[in-house]
Parts: structure tokens; C-alpha cells; sequence
């Protein structure tokens, strides 16, 4: 299992994939505790760094949330995460759901647990996650909805980093 670590401050590395709509974003580091690891071979794609924005909203539990973690290959955790998450679409007797959007493919992924398997700053939970890469991050969301705004506001530069300050 991967968990948040107290590390040393540095600067936020990410900042242009950080929509603008964020009141918040945590940036932080993992460590792999390799004896609770559930999904080991994705966990071992992984780069170290996990972070979450929380979008702006009427309370925390009703805002979105973009979780990040970074991937030290991406194509090897996507394939990864990919696997596992057909994996538990299979036990339930289905298939897994992926929609093509932007240029990309967002998936589900049905455990309602793997946030929370790599940080306790989870900000809450959901029965589906659904995640897409980006750059070097796995970038993971709680609606195909959420994931797509998402997407809208990288295409528009509308993020922390390229957005015109005001």
C-alpha cells in the first residue's frame, strides 16, 4: 500500500494541469509499503508523487476532485491500471466502460477503494473512479463528466499555469 510521506517542501512541478476552478491542491509524496500492495504491478509503474485539486464548489464533499499520480511509464501504468480495472469488471459479470473523448480514452475503474490506497487525503470517496492519462499523470476523477471539463479546460490552457493572472 502507498501512503503519503512528510517530505521536504518543494515546488509543485504540475501546475499547467491544474484547472483554474481549483480552491485547492494538495501535492504530495507516496511510499510503497510493498507487503499491503493490491495493485502491484501498476504501483510499480508509479513516479512517487501523488496530489489532489479540490474544484471549487458549495462544500468540500460536493466539489469535484482531480487526483494525480504520476507515472514513471506511462503507457506501462495505463496498460496496468487498464488490466485491473477489466479484472473487476469481469467478477461482476461485466465489461469494462470506456468512452473516447478529446483524443483520449477515459476508463472506469469499480473500487471504491483505490483512492485511498495511496492517500489519506482523499477528500472523500466514490463507488467509481475514472481515470485518463496526461503528460507523465494518471489523472483520476469520481464522473466521466468531471474527466471531460477536464479535458475542455487543458485544451483551453484554462489551468494555474497558463491561465492570465488577474
Amino acid at each position: 500500500l502507498a501512503k503519503v510521506s512528510s517530505t521536504p517542501p518543494r515546488k509543485m512541478s504540475f501546475q499547467h494541469l491544474i484547472p483554474s476552478k481549483t480552491a485547492f491542491c494538495i501535492d504530495m509524496s507516496t511510499v510503497t509499503q510493498d507487503s499491503l500492495i493490491v495493485y502491484e504491478d501498476f504501483t510499480k509503474t508509479l513516479g512517487g508523487e501523488f496530489a489532489v485539486a479540490v474544484l471549487e464548489g458549495e462544500t468540500i464533499s460536493e466539489s469535484d476532485k482531480i487526483y494525480y499520480l504520476r507515472s514513471n511509464d506511462i503507457d506501462k501504468s495505463i496498460d496496468e491500471l487498464v488490466k485491473e480495472a477489466t479484472k473487476i469488471q469481469e467478477k461482476l459479470g461485466d465489461t469494462l466502460f470506456f468512452e473516447d473523448f478529446s483524443e483520449k480514452r477515459i476508463y472506469e475503474l469499480n473500487d471504491p477503494d483505490f483512492i485511498s490506497r495511496y492517500s489519506d487525503y482523499t477528500f472523500g470517496s466514490s463507488d467509481y473512479y475514472y481515470f485518463v492519462d496526461v503528460n507523465q499523470y494518471i489523472v483520476i476523477s469520481t464522473s466521466v463528466e468531471s474527466i471531460k471539463n477536464y479535458l475542455i479546460d487543458l485544451e483551453n490552457e484554462n489551468t494555474w499555469g497558463k491561465s492570465v493572472k488577474r
